[in-house]
């Protein structure tokens, strides 16, 4: 566009064009005064920077006039929301404001980054930019990875994070519009937002919008059980409401007395974090503990905040008898995101476990609003938590700039870096370093410097030797112990935990597996020249055919080769590296090869170590099966996924693999983020249509009893009356209490669901619900 041209659009075009309903415009106008009114109470606006964000308003306006989202409301209504969520929830100021107005301008509109940048200059275009680049990755599934659209969009962090804080804010808008959007749109977008935005929310220290993006994804994947557990966690909140303001009262008094100048907020558990903990622990929703929780909010000048806390501490802690293993001290030492508090759990007068947090009014910023609040508290001395958080983003970008990354590797190693505790340990000079929960001795030393790691064979722990496998605690101090004479094995990836450690020791492993691959092509050549093989009838076959003998041989031992890889399913450089290794050794060939000449090119099965055979998955339906339908994939080979066995009546999607078959997975299956990573065949929706000859294996969990004959019971009502056919039966019992799993075959969820409720009528049995795999 020319600049002349661009000015008079510019002039034109600018001015507000107001949606057609009255009541409309002035939703409008209150939702973009909403935004000012919230910049203007975090401080002084300046002029131009009020200038700016009304010019973006406009032009926003303007641009996407008579545009409607998918609910029927204007298209405005989306980048105002956007705005003030930036505003709000995260706390960003008027440069973010602007481009979240702007963010979909570029991509839905005739405006392009010329126009923006000479409207707004270059920081508010790079962030509009990095915006529509990400909207583009998410969007074209059928050409790219999703690793790969992820690795772009983190890409984003090393050039600026307000362009990943605005995508967040647009993500959580868009969840919670997406009543309007089909099924199968509902459960890509969830997916994606719980494997993939809702955890980078929370390494931001987003806790507030992790926690929603958390739910609303948990609500459309799983309907019914978010129902289901919402209901009951309602009806608890009205029960134990004046429980809670009576469990706060004396707290009060005491902080009163003692001159505080604070406040006090109750919450609770969201739902997807009481599913996760049902799960986990196997229990039902009665059981679970720390429900509700308490905050005090503290405003003490900084240099006072960790006394103050503790001197908290000390009143709570005389009022309710604390539980000392429930201690958690993250003000001393902050989480990688900056998180700064205390946490404890004490015994309330009503007889429940009630945790309680105790923070600064600087810490309860920071904890709500992540890393957009370090900007206001930069001036302040809060090295610990600011470094811990700029360290993480550090060595994100040092993955970024490694340009031999696999993107498997890369997102792997991402994902490490998201949703984990972490434990404190010093170098010998007193350095800290941070590392996950359940680290070893090798993740520490990989974590000083890949050479030291790749020596390492042990280390001293506080004075005393411990192996490679130690798993180090909060505290410790190491010192490693390396030779030069060691390398990496493969059995230390069994070992390491952490992502870093992890890619290096692949690393070092496919250096060594391509040694190990020249090696045993040579000597792989060097047996098949040695080998005593009748080559005459092939010398009379090359004269007939006027071919040089020792081509013909050398076209011979090729062949032989791609016998090798047929009959070991696997690739010639595995096979080269079983044959330095000795996996594959003379007599292994010979016993292969030595056949009549007519056989030498027959399939054979070649018996190797772990791993020869492909494992067959589910139980397949016919080539062309009438019982899945998908409009895009038809007459092709379905299989049902045994990660998570779907059965009729679940909720589905489809995913191609790499066999050329269509795998079925529940929409919640927990394997479909690695498998969508892996390759780029990406989630398509499927539906069942009526089943009536087929059986779906699945699997129950039952607590009950442990009394004479139950078990016997339970199999009889299955066996005989629900004529129901049992795979396996696997039962525990500790202290009169029994737990059982059983695999069975039903029909559809409705038939799943009749034999719960039977089993449940057995006089004995406490629990029966179906088995939720997580891993």
């Amino acid at each position: 566009m020319k600049k002349v041209e661009a000015d008079k659009k510019h002039t034109k075009e600018l001015q507000p064009i107001r949606p057609t309903l009255p009541e409309e415009s002035k939703e409008m106008l209150k939702k973009y005064k909403q935004i000012m009114y919230a910049l203007q109470t975090r401080g002084e606006v300046s002029k131009p920077d009020k200038e700016m964000i009304k010019k973006a308003f406009r032009l926003a306006v303007s641009a996407h006039n008579g545009m409607r989202r998918k609910g029927g409301d204007p298209y405005i209504y989306h980048p105002l929301e956007v705005a003030r969520i930036c505003v709000s929830d995260i706390g960003l100021g008027p440069t973010a404001v602007t481009a979240a107005l702007l963010h979909d301008v570029v991509e839905d509109t005739d405006y392009t980054l010329t126009d923006i940048k000479s409207l707004f200059g270059d920081r508010v275009t790079l962030i509009v930019d990095g915006l529509t680049k990400i909207k583009e990755f998410l969007d074209n599934d059928e050409t790219r990875q999703k690793a790969f659209n992820h690795q772009k969009i983190i890409f984003t962090l090393a050039s600026d994070v307000r362009v990943i804080l605005i995508k967040l804010a647009d993500r959580l808008h868009n969840m919670r519009t997406l009543d309007s959007m089909p099924r199968d749109k509902q459960i890509k977008i969830s997916n994606e937002t719980q494997t993939f935005f809702s955890p980078l929310a929370h390494r931001l220290g987003l806790y507030v919008i992790k926690t929603e993006l958390e739910n609303l994804a948990f609500k459309y994947l799983q309907p019914v059980v978010y129902e289901n557990i919402s209901n009951k966690l309602n009806q608890k909140i009205q029960e134990r409401n004046p429980d809670i303001k009576e469990f706060i009262l004396p707290i009060k008094k005491a902080l009163a007395t003692q001159g505080f100048s604070f406040e006090i907020k109750s919450r609770e558990k969201s739902v997807y974090s009481i599913f996760n903990k049902m799960v986990r622990k196997s229990i039902d929703f009665d059981a679970v503990q720390d429900i509700f929780a308490v905050r005090v909010i503290i405003d003490v000048p900084f240099e006072e905040e960790k006394d103050k806390c503790w001197a908290v501490y000390s009143i709570v802690s005389n009022l309710y008898r604390p539980n000392i293993e429930r201690l958690r001290d993250w003000i001393s030492t902050p989480k990688s995101n900056g998180y700064q508090a205390l946490h404890t759990t004490v015994m309330s007068d009503f007889g429940e476990w009630v945790e309680v947090q105790i923070r600064s009014k600087r810490m309860d910023e920071i904890a709500e609003k992540g890393y957009a609040a370090h900007w206001k508290y930069k001036g302040e001395d809060i090295s610990n938590s600011t470094k811990n958080l700029d360290h993480w983003l550090d060595r994100i970008r040092d993955m970024l700039q490694n340009p031999q990354a696999d993107i498997n590797e890369f997102m792997e190693s991402f994902r490490g870096f998201l949703f984990t505790d972490e434990v404190f340990v010093f170098t010998p000079k007193g350095e800290l370093r941070i590392l996950p929960t359940d680290s070893t001795v090798l993740d520490f030393a990989y974590a000083i410097h890949s050479s030291l790691g790749d020596h390492c064979i042990g280390a001293e722990v506080n004075h005393h030797l411990k192996p490679l496998n130690y798993q180090v605690q909060n505290g410790d101090q190491i010192k490693i112990l390396d030779s030069t004479v060691q390398t990496p094995k493969e059995e230390w990836l069994k070992i390491v935990k952490t992502s870093r450690a992890q890619s290096a020791v692949l690393d070092a492993l496919k250096r060594d597996q391509k040694k190990q691959a020249e090696v045993g092509e040579k000597m792989l050549q060097q047996i098949l020249d040695e080998l005593e093989i009748d080559w005459k009838e092939t010398e009379k076959k090359s004269k007939t055919n006027s071919v040089d003998p020792e081509e013909n041989k050398i076209q011979i031992k090729d062949a032989i080769k791609a016998q090798f890889v047929d009959a070991t399913k696997s690739d010639i450089l595995s096979i080269y590296r079983d044959v330095a290794t000795g996996v594959l050794g003379r007599q292994e060939i010979q016993t292969l090869l030595r056949k009549q000449n007519k056989n030498w090119f027959r399939k054979i099965n070649l018996f190797r170590k772990e791993g020869s055979s492909l494992q067959e998955i589910g139980y397949e339906l016919s080539q062309k099966n009438d019982n899945l339908r998908d409009v895009n994939k038809k007459d092709l080979k379905y299989v049902i996924a045994d990660c998570c066995n779907p059965i009729p009546g679940d909720d589905i999607i489809a995913i191609p693999n790499l066999v050329g078959e269509i795998e079925i997975h529940r929409a919640y299956c927990k394997k479909i983020p690695d498998i969508t990573s892996e390759n780029d065949n990406q989630l398509t929706g499927a539906s069942w249509q009526e089943i009536s000859k087929h059986e779906f294996l699945t699997e129950i969990y039952i607590q009950l009893i442990d009394t004479k004959g139950i078990l016997f019971e339970i199999t009889k009502v299955l066996l005989q009356e629900m004529d129901v056919n049992l795979k396996t039966v696997n039962i525990d019992s500790t202290e009169g209490v029994a737990y059982c799993k059983m695999k069975l075959f039903v029909n559809n969820l409705e038939h799943l669901t009749q034999i719960l409720e039977r089993l449940r009528e057995i006089d004995g049995v406490k629990k029966v619900y179906r088995w939720y795999q997580l891993d």
